[in-house]
């Protein structure tokens, strides 16, 4: 799907929280620096009922909006860092929004939804989203 801003690529994250399957673990986020992940996980934060600023947990590696967990995985050195932080606990906890997944894909669980994010050539403020709900 195509979003033209910002604020659609929020509305897109709003509308998959509606339509998560129960048992979602994680939802993988994907794409380049500046492709709009934090804004996405703003929104499916947003969706799931959190009414607080969602911000990049760049530096900190983890936020927590209530029983949802923001991960950046952009710093991690490895998979094995992840589990030293608590990832295992984590996915028991709440649903884990993984921004930068890529770093170490063989940590996503079995019921993972996939976003990719991606600008389009020429036109800055657009991004082609891709949604893969099929479970690995």
């Amino acid at each position: 799907m195509l979003s033209r801003s910002e604020h659609e690529t929020e509305e897109i994250a709003r509308e998959l929280a509606k339509r998560l399957p129960p048992d979602t673990q994680a939802v993988a986020l994907t794409g380049g620096m500046g492709a709009g992940k934090t804004v996405f996980a703003r929104g499916l934060a947003g969706g799931l009922g959190y009414g607080g600023a969602a911000a990049s947990p760049t530096y900190t590696v983890v936020n927590e909006y209530g029983g949802i967990f923001h991960f950046d995985w952009y710093r991690l050195a490895g998979g094995q860092e992840l589990y030293e932080l608590g990832w295992d606990e984590y996915l028991e906890r709440g649903l884990c929004i993984v921004e930068w997944s890529e770093r170490a894909p063989g940590a996503l669980p079995p019921r993972t939804v996939r976003v990719s994010l991606a600008p389009v050539d020429g036109a800055p403020e657009h991004r082609e989203i891709t949604i893969e709900e099929k479970w690995s």
